[in-house]
């Protein structure tokens, strides 16, 4: 989902997709921590079926705005290269998925397993592929860059999950003691805190990663 929001040029477009992204993240993570939650509440189950849809919707819409309205034709480039290959690795990929009867052609025999197999991996290897081409062709691979990136977010992704699985814990605690039960106001309580505490922190450790690891380019930013 982060690659298809930041996709081609490393920024949220429109700017509001960034809460899109911290709205997805936080709520992925809670069902993977929290199952029990969502199994146990069709309500929420339906609203996870409703953040998914939102999502796919979302970067679809996404990614057209930005190619139509904000993408240089460079990025343009990029942005074809990588429709281009995940259609032919859907399109390679689905013959081996259909529900058709194969043992008229040997269809439970190693070999043409091996050849089904191996069909389908090439297949699915033309969207990374693809993906490499973009990166390469916009010269996306500065590592400075990338080391900047992978720290900032690294520290900002730990940070942020320490905080919410920290505020779940004592939120869940605080009702447990009041109500005698857990409730799932705790995972929304939390979720709202990381939302407003992104930006800020984002911006803190980025600050602190420029002053400690860059600090020639930090002085020529100052005024």
């Amino acid at each position: 989902m982060l690659f298809f929001l930041l996709f081609p040029g490393g920024r949220f477009v429109p700017r509001w997709t960034r809460w899109l992204a911290v709205a997805f993240v936080a709520f992925a993570v809670s069902r993977d921590l929290f199952p029990g939650l969502y199994s146990g509440s069709p309500a929420l189950e339906a609203i996870s079926y409703m953040v998914f849809l939102v999502s796919v919707v979302s970067l679809v819409w996404s990614q057209t705005y930005r190619y139509r309205r904000v993408s240089t034709e460079v990025q343009r480039q990029q942005t074809r290269w990588v429709v281009f290959g995940t259609a032919l690795g859907v399109a390679g990929t689905f013959p081996f998925k259909l529900p058709v009867d194969l043992s008229l052609i040997g269809g439970d025999e190693p070999l043409t397993l091996l050849v089904f197999k191996t069909g389908f991996a090439l297949s699915f290897l033309l969207v990374p592929l693809s993906i490499g081409v973009a990166v390469l062709r916009s010269r996306l691979f500065d590592i400075d860059r990338l080391i900047n990136r992978t720290l900032v977010y690294g520290v900002l992704t730990t940070t942020l999950v320490a905080l919410y699985l920290g505020g779940v814990v004592v939120l869940q605690r605080v009702f447990v003691t009041l109500t005698g039960e857990q409730s799932t106001l705790a995972v929304v309580a939390s979720t709202l805190r990381i939302a407003a505490l992104f930006n800020p922190l984002r911006r803190r450790i980025q600050s602190f990663i420029d002053r400690r690891f860059y600090r020639s380019k930090y002085d020529a930013r100052r005024p």
